[in-house]
């Protein structure tokens, strides 16, 4: 079957599917540019390795090159889900690797507009507390709202929590990222001894409202 016959095929079966538009679109844009290259070519695994190189020539960006070589892959896995091809011939063809992206620290003037905005709601106190825990500790919002008053240390000042897996049985969580003054050990937070305080220093039924 000739390549553009088959992409034509393959978008109909997204249809059919339910992918939306912008899905469909892509990748009929992508496998419009794996057929430019080929040019009538029967498609293998090396003639898809030779286009998976040439992307970064033509200006792609890693994302954009992992992008299409997505793509490609899902059509081909297509046309073997189908008997259209006897083998999955992209699927040994090598996705780049990402680079991990690290999330931003807040600056100076951030962190104030947050504590000045917290400072403006019903439950200020509260608010400020809970804002300098998340930013002392690196505790994510989710571990924040699943924590007990027992998980709190009036005295050294730690606050440690569990993950639980989707069958409710706990793991212990990645360690959290911690300040330059912090301690160690898996799951535990650690911080200054007057956020904390600060952050228990309410009633447990107002503490029950943080999440």
């Amino acid at each position: 079957m000739p390549f553009g016959d088959a992409v034509e095929l393959h978008l109909k079966a997204m249809k059919r599917r339910g992918r939306s538009e912008v899905t469909i679109g892509a990748r009929r844009y992508w496998l419009g540019c794996l057929g430019e290259f080929l040019a009538g070519r029967e498609p293998t695994l090396e003639l898809l390795r030779e286009w998976a190189d040439d992307l970064p020539a033509r200006g792609l960006k890693v994302r954009s090159c992992w992008t299409a070589i997505v793509n490609a892959r899902a059509f081909f896995n297509w046309m073997a889900e189908e008997e259209i091809t006897p083998t999955h011939i992209a699927r040994r063809l090598e996705k780049p690797r990402l680079p991990k992206h690290l999330p931003k620290a807040f600056t100076p003037e951030q962190v104030t507009k947050l504590l000045d905005t917290a400072a403006t709601g019903q439950n200020p106190e509260r608010d400020e507390a809970l804002i300098l825990f998340l930013l002392e500790t690196g505790c994510r919002r989710g571990g924040a709202a699943n924590l007990g008053m027992d998980d709190l240390n009036l005295e050294a000042a730690p606050c440690s929590r569990r993950r639980a897996t989707s069958r409710g049985s706990p793991t212990s969580p990645p360690e959290p990222q911690r300040p330059s003054n912090a301690g160690s050990g898996p799951g535990t937070c650690m911080s200054s001894t007057g956020t904390i305080r600060a952050a228990i220093a309410f009633s447990a039924s107002a503490l029950g409202g943080w999440a």
